[in-house]
């Protein structure tokens, strides 16, 4: 304000003098309507900033734009456990842009009110007989511990090959962890069938085969050749990078804003890529960092069950997504349509946490999962 005056004055000073001097009286004319153009532009610059600050203020949600996200950084640890330093090094990244994420879009609108993981809520394990279900908790349990596991046809008490079937989609995706570096193998044998006189595939057996999760199936090894230190060092790592990422999540948040923290790592780590020998596994969306649909959706159950936090599978003919649960009902989360965009703006939100009529646009039409019953959730840019 009183640089404004001392202008002003000087202004008038001049004025006065080149009255004295010249007595002309256009000149003086321009020289004060060039002053009022000048109070003029300042007053408009001053009202400019006014504005861009209050609109700066007032965007909050629902949200006009994308927030800015300020950088994070976690708190330096001193690391005791060699595998849990290698594990930071590789998805801590993650973690703080998620974490950046929640401290600008953390949305309190919604209820703090969570639904536990439900271990099988497709029922892929529920359509299994019950000599199969006890293979499949035999095979998960065995698995985990990297053990040798074989069960042969006269022990199996029912159709081994169908048995041998009926088991990969649920080690899919029931046990995304296990199916990351496990898978089953069987032994067969050319037998003449009786009536027909056909050679038909009889199976003898069936055997835990185990390989380095930095590969695929394709890569797997017998349980007397794999390199079994090399595989536990991996498994160890991919286990403590989900707790890692579940122990850094922020405290008291809405059920929303804790699938938003999972999501949003998901996203981060993972970018959509179908070359790597591991990208259909939860192993690759989160360690990799490269993966396809079963990648991200996998690897988003399992951080939802590490979190204790509902969470199914949708699947169309060529597609997989999850299901969550709000306290007014199951939504779409689709990751990796969601990774073409940043995960603080509009077109991001677009498939989180959606209903059934939202989601019809992305042309992914569901055939089988679970499906969505909410109706009225609202996300930062409704």
């Amino acid at each position: 304000m009183r640089k404004g005056m001392l202008k002003s004055l000087s202004v008038i000073f001049a004025l006065i003098f080149v009255m004295l001097l010249t007595s002309c009286g256009d000149f003086i004319d321009s020289v004060v309507s060039r002053l009022e153009e000048l109070e003029t532009a300042e007053t408009v610059q001053t009202e400019k900033e006014t504005d861009k600050e209050t609109e700066k203020q007032e965007n909050v949600i629902p949200f006009s734009y994308a927030p800015e996200l300020v950088p994070y950084t976690l708190p330096s640890e001193t690391f005791s456990d060699p595998i849990e330093e290698e594990a930071s090094k590789i998805i801590d990244g993650a973690i703080c842009k998620a974490i950046s994420c929640i401290n600008a879009m953390k949305d309190d609108r919604h209820s703090s009110k969570t639904s536990a993981y439900e271990e099988d809520p497709n029922g892929f394990l529920s359509s299994l007989d019950a000599v199969t279900r006890n293979a499949y908790s035999s095979v998960c349990s065995k698995a985990e511990k990297l053990e040798t596991f074989t069960i042969r046809k006269e022990d199996f008490q029912g159709d081994l090959k169908k048995g041998f079937f009926s088991l990969n989609e649920p080690m899919q995706f029931c046990n995304p962890f296990v199916n990351s570096f496990a898978m089953l193998n069987s032994e067969t044998r050319g037998e003449t069938d009786p009536k027909t006189g056909d050679i038909v595939s009889v199976y003898k057996s069936l055997s835990l085969d185990y390989f380095d999760p930095y590969k695929d199936q394709n890569a797997s090894v017998s349980q007397e050749k794999a390199d079994i230190k090399k595989i536990e060092h991996d498994v160890s790592l991919f286990e403590h990078i989900i707790k890692r990422i579940v122990r850094f999540m922020p405290k008291n948040m809405s059920a929303y804003d804790k699938y938003y923290y999972l999501s949003v790592v998901v996203t981060e780590q993972a970018s959509y890529d179908q070359r790597p020998d591991n990208c259909y596994t939860a192993f690759g969306a989160l360690v990799t960092g490269r993966a396809v649909c079963e990648g991200y959706s996998t690897a988003f159950a399992l951080l939802c069950k590490e979190a204790d936090l509902y969470c199914a599978y949708r699947m169309s003919r060529t597609h997989v997504w999850n299901m969550v649960k709000l306290e007014d009902g199951i939504y779409n989360v689709d990751l990796t349509w969601a990774d073409e965009y940043e995960q603080n703006t509009y077109n991001w939100y677009r498939y989180f946490v959606r209903t059934d009529i939202q989601s019809s646009d992305t042309g992914h039409e569901p055939v089988r999962g679970v499906a969505g019953t909410g109706t009225g959730s609202v996300n930062p840019y409704t």
